[in-house]
């Protein structure tokens, strides 16, 4: 719900005590130590009311999880980021703890592929970030694993080609992956794979009247930079960069995915 006033304020508390009547009409009592409020506002002067239940004020948090992303009261995804960087930091740690023994790179990718990478991807096209800094954090923890395997293979750890080592084992960096998931959630958005009418009408779809070199999506002003790299602007952004010899809207799949990673 939106909060603008005191008054929408007042609002969603009788929405709360209404609830809380019916629940326990229900014999579904809410538990009030277990439920706290977060309020989603980048003002520098939101609306914060103390909402509760049955005369207790809910605990008010600054970030919550949900499927597995954090989600932040000031709508920043540098505590997900953080999050997500530890945990694979700490996947990495314990692979390269077990694996002493190993003279096999390729075995190393697999288990990295398997237990480090889908903390860095899992649901980016939500929170890929576009500040240098944060997808700099993402990207040492896979250079850490390339100097690694540069170390396996008789380089000095601050002398590894990471680059080299990179294109000699295929993988690409995080931030290329993130945009090919971007591309392909808008595939799946416009060619109704995803059921989503409520992302579908944020899509500006452009109409065509030249060359197949014209833009597919209409270019959209943006009130700020947090604002022209939210994930609905950006896929469109990345859309529009599509190359002219692939249409989005009657491509197969596997041919926009095998053209955007030799990009």
């Amino acid at each position: 719900m939106k909060i603008c006033t005191a008054e929408d304020a007042v609002l969603l508390q009788n929405d709360l005590t209404q609830v809380d009547v019916w629940s326990q009409a229900n014999s579904m009592t809410v538990n009030f130590n277990k439920s706290s409020c977060i309020t989603f506002n980048r003002n520098k002067s939101p609306v914060l009311h103390t909402y509760s239940i049955r005369g207790h004020a809910l605990h008010r948090s600054l970030s919550v999880k949900d499927l597995g992303v954090t989600l932040s009261s000031n709508l920043s995804w540098e505590l997900h980021i953080r999050n997500i960087c530890n945990m694979a930091a700490r996947n990495l740690g314990l692979i390269l703890r077990l694996t002493k023994p190993f003279n096999d790179i390729h075995s190393l990718k697999i288990l990295y592929y398997a237990h480090v990478r889908p903390h860095l991807e899992y649901c980016s096209v939500v929170w890929s970030p576009h500040q240098h800094y944060l997808v700099d954090d993402i990207e040492k923890i896979q250079r850490r694993f390339l100097r690694l395997v540069g170390v396996l293979v008789d380089y000095r750890y601050t002398e590894v080609p990471i680059q080299d080592i990179a294109t000699f084992l295929n993988i690409p960096s995080l931030s290329s992956r993130h945009c090919i998931q971007d591309v392909m959630f808008l595939y799946r958005l416009i060619n109704a794979e995803l059921d989503c009418p409520d992302l579908l009408e944020k899509i500006n779809f452009k109409a065509s009247f030249g060359t197949r070199a014209m833009n597919s999506f209409t270019k959209v002003a943006a009130s700020s930079s947090y604002a022209a790299n939210g994930p609905m602007l950006r896929i469109q952004r990345l859309g529009n960069n599509i190359p002219s010899t692939l249409d989005i809207f009657i491509a197969s799949k596997s041919a926009i995915k095998s053209q955007l990673a030799s990009l």
